[in-house]
């Protein structure tokens, strides 16, 4: 979409300033903000919490190594960039080719065009992913997805059930369900070691990370790695636990920080330059400009 996309914006005298503002900053970059980009490609605009998913590009809800539970399926979010979506089915499918049969129950990642999402403080512009615990039974043999997520204790044995925003836990017995270790350090290995995009952080409960990193030192990972899980597998400070799911949050792709793209937080692990990085990375657009995109999208969709 060119620079001049904002002659399409209808010229309502109250969006005068929201125009004004974005044409600023599209002047500020030298047009090489969002619509400098290519067109139909992917963008993940602005961070985590207040951005947008433009051009986004959908997972199928069944796939190699993963499937979206039922209670997911009708949120229509999982949308993302080309680059998480390579590197999701990728890590999923890694994970069935170690532990053959394994379905990953995928959850939500943005909805199109990103924005709020039900139940989400986050999930806004397509970087961060939720993935449902692998389980076992008492024998030890995986267990299929349930109507809701399960809750682990700090020893990984199923506390609770966990359903899904807006809907009611399921009326049956915990089940007698172990937190599947194995398998999520293989899924965490697949995603940490993709090159087509890079983890920021692996939100989970301390003590369930605790036990993946444990796996990994058992398995005989390199000490590098091992080191890059103890630090990116972290229970968040600001929202639940994360006792019954991974929340996977993505960097931007290095190619999009100049169009949009912003990263918050700290730059934990970017190889070993890592700790002389800034708090954060990307040309921030300003909200208005984020309106201004969120119109133009709705007003050039087809009917």
């Amino acid at each position: 979409m060119p620079c001049f996309a904002f002659a399409r914006y209808p010229s309502d005298p109250n969006n005068v300033r929201r125009v004004v503002l974005a044409v600023s900053f599209l002047s500020a970059v030298g047009c090489t903000g969002v619509f400098a980009r290519p067109p139909g490609v992917p963008l993940s605009l602005g961070d985590h919490g207040t951005g947008k998913l433009l051009t986004g590009t959908t997972l199928p809800p069944d796939g190699l190594g993963y499937s979206v539970p039922a209670a997911w399926r009708g949120r229509s979010a999982l949308y993302t960039t080309g680059q998480i979506q390579l590197a999701l089915t990728r890590s999923f499918a890694n994970v069935d080719r170690l532990f053959p049969g394994s379905l990953a129950p995928l959850g939500d990642i943005a909805r199109k065009g990103g924005g709020p999402a039900a139940g989400h403080g986050s999930h806004r512009s397509g970087r961060d992913v939720d993935i449902f615990f692998y389980a076992l039974d008492a024998g030890g043999l995986p267990l299929p997805h349930f109507e809701a997520m399960l809750k682990f204790g700090a020893t990984g044995k199923a506390v609770a059930w966990s359903p899904a925003f807006g809907r009611k836990p399921p009326k049956l017995p915990i089940p007698a369900a172990t937190f599947d270790v194995p398998r999520t350090w293989a899924l965490v290995r697949a995603l940490l070691t993709d090159p087509a995009a890079q983890v920021q952080w692996i939100f989970i409960q301390r003590d369930l990370a605790g036990l993946v990193v444990n796996q990994a030192k058992k398995e005989g990972e390199q000490p590098d790695l091992v080191a890059q899980a103890e630090e990116l597998l972290r229970q968040p400070g600001d929202s639940a636990p994360h006792d019954d799911h991974l929340h996977v949050r993505f960097y931007c792709d290095p190619g999009q920080r100049s169009l949009g793209c912003v990263d918050r937080g700290p730059q934990r692990w970017l190889k070993k330059y890592w700790k002389y990085l800034p708090e954060r990375q990307g040309v921030t657009p300003p909200v208005d400009l984020i309106v201004v995109v969120d119109a133009l999208v709705v007003s050039s969709a087809p009917n």
